[in-house]
């Protein structure tokens, strides 16, 4: 009796303990859910000042999208030569910013990406019912996944303000203008593993240039459509990808062949399309810019026969393809019938 007595009080002892240890457990909890609530809100409200501050900053709305080697600079540059279209301070060859492109410059964040613009000494006085600025990066287009990045980036309420410029051009002559590009930019030595290619510098001889662009086309077509040469040709994959995030009466897109040999008509579209038809717009020409002329330089009427077919050939299902994609739905306003490439074996 006496022992069973004797753990009763233990236990009355010990029960005001357990309720104060009870409470201060409570009142911790408590206080740590109101710091994280506090933290969190903290947080939210950091993100929606930072969301506001970026809207608020200076967002290109005209995008030249692709393709490399098709006229982008001369387009670029005589858009900037119109007073209503701002340039992108401080980007490659003053027009490609290559954020939505490249993943390092991506996970800089939009406030890195804004810092290009609003710098136009041009278009200091900015006025967002009369400027755009313009990001002139041709490689957006071919991009694995930059239309969702752009698209996730770019404050909503402009999703449907932005205009994208699309020049493409005849894919075998555009395949030859890149590796043309490459050998006088790089030396060759992006194309150092071919045998032919290993001993070519800068300013090698024509002949020699050309048994190594045999070469490389022998290797592309064996790597088929997984070849990155290859690959920027195959342009209805490109824009079959683009158009699954910005509709198509926001895409402005022409053949490079129609805007060399048409280009008034062409840019009177352009214009149009971009807002800009008016007198200051038809004072404007399409420069000839970023021609290369060196030794090593090769024409589509180097090439022998055989090196030509087989890259048109590798080309035809895909040409197709893209014209079906242009033709079936409505084009945008001033955007003229996407007419088929020229025949590149026979120019």
């Amino acid at each position: 009796m006496r022992r069973r007595e004797a753990k009763r009080q233990q236990r009355a002892h010990r029960w005001p303990l357990c309720m104060l240890f009870m409470i201060l457990s409570l009142i911790a909890l408590n206080f740590m859910l109101f710091e994280s609530m506090r933290e969190h809100e903290q947080v939210n409200r950091a993100k929606t000042k930072r969301s506001v501050r970026l809207q608020r900053m200076v967002w290109p709305t005209v995008f030249i999208i692709g393709s490399p080697k098709a006229g982008t600079t001369s387009l670029a540059a005589m858009l900037f030569h119109h007073p209503k279209f701002c340039a992108p301070k401080h980007a490659v060859g003053n027009k490609e910013v290559s954020f939505f492109n490249i993943r390092q410059n991506f996970e800089k964040g939009a406030s890195f990406y804004l810092s290009f613009f609003g710098r136009d000494p041009k278009c200091m006085r900015y006025r967002d019912d009369f400027h755009e600025y313009v990001d002139a990066t041709p490689t957006y287009l071919r991009s694995a996944g930059g239309a969702e990045r752009m698209k996730q980036t770019i404050p909503r309420s402009l999703h449907g303000k932005c205009r994208f410029i699309v020049v493409l051009r005849e894919p075998v002559s555009r395949h030859l203008a890149w590796f043309n590009h490459l050998g006088q930019a790089n030396g060759f030595s992006e194309y150092k593993k071919f045998q032919h290619c290993a001993i070519l510098r800068r300013g090698a001889r024509k002949d020699k240039a050309l048994e190594c662009y045999r070469e490389v086309v022998r290797e592309d077509l064996r790597l088929h459509a997984s070849s990155y040469n290859l690959q920027g040709g195959i342009y209805v994959q490109q824009l079959q990808a683009w158009l699954k995030s910005f509709d198509r009466n926001q895409t402005f897109v022409v053949n490079f062949d129609s805007l060399m040999s048409d280009s008034k008509a062409t840019l009177a579209g352009l214009g149009k399309f971009l807002g800009a038809d008016n007198t200051e717009w038809r004072k404007l020409n399409l420069p000839h810019l970023n021609a290369q002329h060196h030794l090593s330089k090769i024409s589509l009427q180097d090439l022998d026969a055989q090196t030509c077919s087989m890259l048109k050939e590798f080309y035809e299902t895909y040409n197709r393809q893209l014209y079906h994609l242009l033709w079936k739905v409505d084009r945008p306003i001033g955007e003229p019938q996407f007419q088929p490439f020229s025949n590149p074996c026979t120019l």
